[in-house]
């Protein structure tokens, strides 16, 4: 009898470890992909927000100027190491805001000022790739998102 419930035993220690098995990898997978959307949501507002300037006022677009708009992000001219910071890069002709997920991918949006067509390309940059908006338009794989 007691060989019989240590079988048990094992046979559902077992079956534990493969339904733990399956679990892990799936669990890790959903979370990053939710860390990924949670860049993509601050790079979305970011374009956004120098839409917004452009169209209402044609104010400067600075990242001082873009913060009094949208104060939940951190508006810089460095690199992005979070979903929170946000790069941007300004010129007359276009802005790129680039957005670094905790998965390590790099989220980019760049919004041609609608003066000049208005167009917006997305994308991202490998892992590896500095989160900067400055050069984040010359490397961006296109990515719809």
């Amino acid at each position: 009898m007691w060989v019989w419930l240590v079988a048990v035993a094992v046979v559902g220690v077992f079956v534990l470890a493969i339904l733990v098995a399956i679990a892990v990898p799936t669990f890790l997978g959903a979370k990053e992909r939710a860390d990924d959307r949670a860049a993509q949501s601050s790079v979305r507002n970011a374009a956004v927000v120098v839409k917004t300037m452009w169209i209402d006022d044609a104010a400067v677009v600075t990242p001082e100027t873009m913060h009094d708009i949208e104060p939940s992000l951190d508006f810089t001219e460095a690199t992005s190491t979070n979903p929170q910071q946000v790069s941007v890069a300004v010129d007359a002709v276009s802005a790129t805001v680039a957005v670094r997920s905790v998965s390590g991918k790099c989220f980019v949006i760049r919004i041609a000022n609608p003066a000049q067509g208005g167009s917006t390309n997305t994308g991202s940059l490998p892992p590896r790739e500095a989160c900067y908006a400055a050069s984040a338009s010359s490397g961006m794989i296109p990515e719809e998102f």
